[in-house]
């Protein structure tokens, strides 16, 4: 089932099909634990394991770590808050600031702020740390944007 997953998605995502295979088999060999067959048939939990974990491969291999705050478009493209458009010492100023209003957040919605923007993770490592699914912490991500640009005035 993973060979067929990785020959199917070798020629869209550029990469030999044993290094999605193998890719593949140790995201299957992860969540194989958590399967329930009441909720799906094994077969297609299979493959969507195993294109998860090819696509998570990919991206760990394409993809170099955020550094750092530099660039962070934390209000959406065009905001005047777009650090990455300032120079140095303005870029300083503003990082100050943004990060003001991230203090003024719930903790988890700072911690998840600190994480992904302070520290370069990614949300399945934020969710790692605070006991969480990739997906609550983007969810938790998204909220508090929303009361960022609430804070701000930009909403």
């Amino acid at each position: 089932m993973v060979w067929a997953v990785a020959r199917r998605l070798a020629p869209v995502l550029g990469e030999e099909i044993e290094e999605l295979h193998g890719a593949g088999v140790v995201e299957v060999l992860k969540r194989l634990p958590r399967y329930k067959p009441e909720k799906s048939p094994l077969k297609a939990y299979i493959g969507y394991a195993a294109a998860f974990g090819m696509r998570s491969y990919i991206r760990d291999q394409r993809h170099t770590r955020r550094q750092g705050y530099e660039g962070v478009k934390l209000v959406g493209p065009g905001a005047a808050w777009n650090v990455g458009r300032w120079d140095g010492q303005e870029q300083a100023v503003m990082a100050r600031e943004l990060w003001a209003f991230v203090d003024r957040l719930k903790p988890r919605w700072a911690a998840v702020m600190r994480m992904y923007y302070g520290q370069g993770l990614y949300m399945r490592e934020c969710g790692d740390r605070l006991g969480v699914n990739e997906s609550r912490v983007s969810q938790i991500h998204k909220a508090a944007i929303r009361e960022l640009r609430r804070l701000m005035g930009i909403a």
